[in-house]
Parts: structure tokens; sequence; C-alpha cells
């Protein structure tokens, strides 16, 4: 989710390069893949949906100097896409990282890669840790379990 959806973007392609270990798939929940602040989910959800456009440049501020963030350590969109374990990445419609991990599943596509994005309408970039406080993410939250059986080779069962 979030920070920990850019490092288990940036750790599968660590893991191809080093020859493993094997990774099953990747189930990103609004992930940062990228450091443009240009992209209009910045625009349209700068304010008041918890996770801001301010925020954002804050924690990029403090994770990675200007010149080190197009580095695909700090944003895997930059990096060699090709190869990579299944992905399902979902995004929050509220929320300025939500265009940039569209833009993420596109290149992923482009470059080979199974890909799925799952668009969750209504949702904020939390709605989804918000167990038992924000009811209208169950649906979502069952199809991250369901990703998850599927990417790990489990049966899917309704719940």
């Amino acid at each position: 989710w979030s920070a920990g959806g850019n490092i288990a973007a940036v750790v599968a392609q660590m893991a191809r390069d080093a020859g493993g270990p094997e990774i099953a798939g990747q189930v990103l929940i609004t992930p940062v893949t990228d450091h443009d602040f240009s992209r209009p989910s910045y625009q349209e959800n700068a304010d008041g949906y918890v996770l801001t456009t301010g925020l954002m440049t804050w924690f990029w501020d403090h994770y990675a100097d200007a010149a080190e963030r197009s580095d695909p350590r700090a944003s895997p969109i930059e990096g060699d896409l090709g190869n990579l374990p299944p992905a399902v990445v979902f995004t929050a419609q509220f929320d300025p990282l939500r265009d940039e991990g569209a833009a993420y599943v596109e290149a992923l596509t482009a470059a080979g890669n199974e890909a799925r994005h799952v668009p969750m309408r209504g949702q904020l970039h939390t709605s989804v840790s918000m167990v038992d406080i924000l009811i209208s993410a169950v649906d979502e939250r069952a199809e991250v379990a369901a990703a998850l059986r599927e990417l790990l080779g489990e049966p899917v069962t309704a719940s």
C-alpha cells in the first residue's frame, strides 16, 4: 500500500535482475510509482482527501533528492519493466496517486507483462486500510484478497 507499493514494485525489479527470489505477483494498493506531479490527479485531488499534493511533496523531499527521483529505485515506472511478475494495481478515485498507478499498469502492459488496473470508484488513498471504519471499501478489500489468492495459485471462492 502506498510507499509499500513502491517498495514492492522496486523489489520485483531487483529480484528479476538478481535472478531471484521468484516473485509470484504484485498486488499494489494506491502505490507510489513515479515522482511526476504533473498528472491531473495531483491537481484534482490536491486537498481534502487525506493524502494531499502538499503531503506528497513533503514525503518526496524527505525520501530522495530531486536528482535521485527518476532512479528506478525511487520511481519504479522509470525502470526496465520487462519480464516482471503479474500485477494487480488498485487506484483510488480521490487520490493524488491515481494517475501514476494507472500509468504504471499501462507501462507494465506495454512492456509485455500481465497487469490489471482496478480503479476504486469513490475511494480515498486510505480506504482499503480503514477496516471497520470505512464500510464502503468492503468490496475493494475482498478484491485485494481475491487478487492475492489468484496470484498465489489458490482457488478464489465467493465470500
